[in-house]
């Protein structure tokens, strides 16, 4: 898991906010497959929504920026991006996502990341957790308004009810150019620590081994 903060500043989040709130909402079901739906009560901005359009790409821009979901997610493909709307008493219970999926661009894509990015101040509602369930051990996770976690697509996760206010996230998925999650988090912390490095021959030679193993892993 890696929790991004601050992908959007605060006059992009507010942008967000104002076409969230033209937006058409339906039943959430129309996006779960097998199990899930049985398990899903909320909201989200219809697909063929045309306000949200612009929207959808401008997000996809600023997420795929981001240098920590750069190097750590290494997206490939991406799914369509979902905004989705829990008001008081609605949920996702227990699930895990489907492994395949259909891109933003007709193809199918591996599920291997999945990620939320949370757009309301946590305190304007109660509950709406996103519980990450790892090894049996529930992890829940409320970011600030702004923020972004990204997941394993295989853990097994939920949303927990709202009690009060309304909870709005968008939500997508990745297909890395590493099909390994260790292979990944590895890399992540390799460049992470290189680039922490003084620019000296030492540094140009773990550059080096990185590219190397990015090569032989990709």
């Amino acid at each position: 898991m890696l929790i991004v903060e601050r992908v959007l500043a605060a006059d992009e989040l507010q942008r967000v906010r104002s076409a969230v709130e033209q937006a058409t909402f339906v039943d959430g079901k129309i996006t779960a497959q097998g199990s899930a739906r049985e398990v899903k009560r909320n909201r989200e901005a219809a697909p063929d929504d045309a306000t949200l359009a612009e929207l959808r790409q401008r997000l996809k821009q600023l997420i795929g920026a981001n240098s920590q979901v750069a190097t750590y997610a290494r997206p490939t493909r991406w799914s369509p991006l979902i905004v989705s709307r829990y008001a008081e008493g609605e949920t996702y219970g227990e699930h895990v996502d489907a492994p395949f999926m259909r891109a933003d661009d007709g193809a199918e894509m591996r599920a291997d990341l999945s990620f939320t990015l949370f757009l309301d101040d946590p305190a304007s509602y109660e509950g709406g957790e996103l519980v990450l369930d790892s090894h049996r051990r529930p992890q829940p996770v409320k970011l600030p308004a702004g923020s972004l976690v990204i997941y394993p697509t295989s853990v097994l996760h939920a949303v927990a009810p709202v009690r009060s206010g309304v909870r709005h996230a968008v939500v997508g998925w990745f297909e890395s150019r590493l099909r390994s999650a260790e292979q990944r988090l590895m890399l992540y912390e390799f460049e992470q620590s290189v680039a922490a490095l003084p620019h000296d021959a030492n540094r140009r030679r773990l550059t080096l081994v990185f590219a190397s193993l990015l090569k032989m892993w990709s």
